[in-house]
């Protein structure tokens, strides 16, 4: 089987008829006739981004067709009769001739410049390329000397060597930066007997995304696709499958540079976008692609991965978000995949649930066995304080769904994780925030079922909850009253606000990571502990002396649950001082300290 290469010389961008030459005399080669693909880069050698791609078709007559796809988010069509000629006396290696096109004109409007497209095939014996250039006036746009001429098979011919499914990672090739997704874009992949690659999946901030792509030589292919369908927006790259010893193919993501770039331009002043409405990139990606497994009659998903009865690590990150220390008690450490192909938690930190129908109230999970694609969500809540006003009620807790999606990789491979992929998380409030993507990992490294759970360390997990409590004053001081002495006076204006009532009920609640408290409706941080005898919760701070509270829970050692506490309001309050017949407005301190009648109950 005999392969072209393409050297594409085009300039082009707008829709336009294209001028045809006359018919060369010459013969032509019917060996050049075919398709081809060409990616076009922004600079020389195939560098910088991608910024189009090239399809043509070559007819045994020299004539041909094709189109060229642009950052425009728009295709122009090409047209053209080839040319050739031959090489005198070629040296070894080199082309033994080459089939030109005429300069291809693509008008865009009045007010916008024309494209020009040069291209030629070169003829060599084993492998033809295509040079292409595209310019608009001396600017060249986008080129590259390396199109390639896509395989064909002959009636009754061998299925293609690398034909299967596919499982496919599309991971970030530097850190991303603040206002850049952070996690892993991903896609399922399957290659027909023909050499056709269809992928179907999702870019790392949740955009879909479907492309078929012809094979080219070696196992080549080229992908131009805009997620977006958008000017100025893609994901676009090589793919090179490589034999993996005896294991079918597959691609191992480039060691310096990119495999593929990713871009998305911005809309604004729109604001239709629920996400990244300020846009990114282009964002180097390299690309993984590993061999899927499908199970066999009677075969479970966990047996073909090789994690039956074994656990592996969970890694959340990115999105500017401190997932681990803000959400105690809601996210898995350690999943494992159960004989129905469900992501299951085995366990969490010392707050989080301990028991499966528990987790489910939080937690889904489930693996496509079929493609490997992993889907699932976490519910997470948060204390949200409505009106912004600090130590001020309304108080109230918001639940948000965490969306994750990723692939599964079925390689024996340590330096592979298990899974890449990413998460969507929605704001707090979606009229002033917008929606954010971090990323997750599965562990490579399995353990036994249950290795490593927390015993619950110093704190039982009976301390985090809501609790109900009688209460007394046992200490109310604010000057009021207070005698004059040697012509001085002190009349206390202002009262003590926010103070429950003697011999009333309050409620309250520690937060799951024991972070803050909130006290008959007032939300408090952690100061400091003793554990696991008593927490400190203030505040109290140099900025806030006007009005603080502080409250020390007393905690049962064995069970973790609060047995009592004591809260200390401190407040300035005005007043009016009388010296010696002068009167001076002024501030004296209010206190007043609280404690539990009974032991607080703890409540659902």
């Amino acid at each position: 089987m005999k392969f072209i290469q393409t050297s594409l010389t085009m300039a082009l961008l707008g829709t336009a008829s294209a001028w045809a030459a006359p018919l060369p005399t010459t013969t032509f080669p019917e060996t050049l006739a075919g398709s081809y693909q060409a990616l076009l880069y922004s600079e020389d050698g195939d560098a910088g981004s991608p910024v189009g791609l090239v399809t043509l078709a070559v007819t045994t007559k020299g004539a041909l067709t094709g189109k060229l796809t642009t950052v425009e988010n728009k295709t122009y069509p090409l047209k053209a009769a080839l040319s050739y000629s031959t090489t005198e006396n070629p040296a070894p290696g080199a082309p033994v001739g080459s089939a030109t096109a005429p300069t291809i004109q693509i008008v865009r409007g009045k007010t916008t410049p024309n494209l020009s497209v040069n291209l030629s095939i070169k003829d060599f014996e084993e492998n033809d390329t295509v040079d292409i250039f595209v310019n608009e006036e001396a600017t060249t746009l986008g080129s590259t000397e390396n199109g390639f001429k896509l395989i064909t098979f002959a009636k009754g011919a061998l299925p293609y060597a690398a034909a299967g499914a596919y499982t496919m990672a599309l991971t970030p090739a530097d850190v991303p930066g603040p206002n850049d997704p952070s996690g892993s874009g991903y896609a399922a992949v399957t290659i027909d007997a023909k050499g056709l690659l269809k992928m179907t999946g999702k870019t790392a901030d949740g955009t879909a995304f479907t492309a078929s792509i012809p094979a080219g030589p070696d196992y080549r292919y080229v992908a131009f696709i805009n997620p977006y369908k958008r000017v100025d927006s893609f994901l676009a790259g090589k793919i090179q499958l490589t034999e993996d010893e005896g294991n079918g193919y597959h691609m191992i993501a480039a060691e310096s540079g990119y495999d593929f770039q990713w871009k998305k331009a911005s809309l604004l002043p729109k604001t239709t976008d629920k996400s990244y409405r300020a846009g990114f990139g282009p964002l180097d990606l390299f690309v993984s692609i590993e061999k899927w497994t499908l199970p066999g009659k009677g075969e479970t998903l966990a047996q073909v991965l090789g994690t039956e009865n074994f656990q592996f690590d969970l890694d959340l990150f990115g999105a500017d978000l401190d997932l681990v220390n803000k959400y105690l008690g809601m996210i898995p450490k350690k999943l494992t995949v159960d004989a129905k192909g469900n992501l299951v938690p085995v366990y969490g930190d010392a707050f989080a649930p301990t028991d499966l129908k528990e987790w489910a109230k939080i937690w889904t999970g489930k693996v496509d066995p079929k493609t490997g694609i992993y889907t699932g969500t976490l519910t997470l809540s948060d204390l949200v304080d409505l009106d912004g006003v600090e130590n001020k009620v309304p108080i109230k807790f918001i639940k948000r769904k965490l969306a994750i999606a990723g692939i599964l990789f079925n390689v024996d491979n340590p330096e592979i994780p298990r899974a890449f992929g990413f998460f969507t998380l929605p704001p707090i409030d979606p009229k002033t925030e917008l929606i954010k993507a971090g990323g997750f990992e599965f562990g490579r490294t399995l353990e036994d079922l249950g290795l490593g759970a927390p015993d619950g360390g110093d704190i039982p997990p009976g301390t985090a909850g809501n609790y109900t409590s009688l209460l007394t004053q046992a200490v109310t001081f604010d000057f009021s009253g207070f005698p004059g002495a040697g012509g001085v006076g002190i009349n206390v204006t202002g009262t003590m606000k926010g103070i429950p009532a003697n011999n009333s009920t309050v409620k309250f609640f520690i937060a799951p990571d024991l972070s803050y408290i909130i006290f008959n409706g007032r939300k408090v941080p952690l100061m400091g502990n003793s554990l696991p005898v008593a927490l400190l919760f203030s505040d109290a701070t140099a900025s806030n002396v006007k009005n603080n509270l502080t409250v020390t829970v007393y905690l049962n050692t064995t069970t973790g649950l609060v047995t009592g506490y004591s809260a200390s309001y401190f407040q300035l309050l005005s007043a009016r001082y009388s010296l010696y017949n002068r009167t001076v407005s002024a501030f004296v301190p209010g206190v007043a300290v609280c404690t539990n009648v009974g032991t607080p109950a703890k409540v659902p």
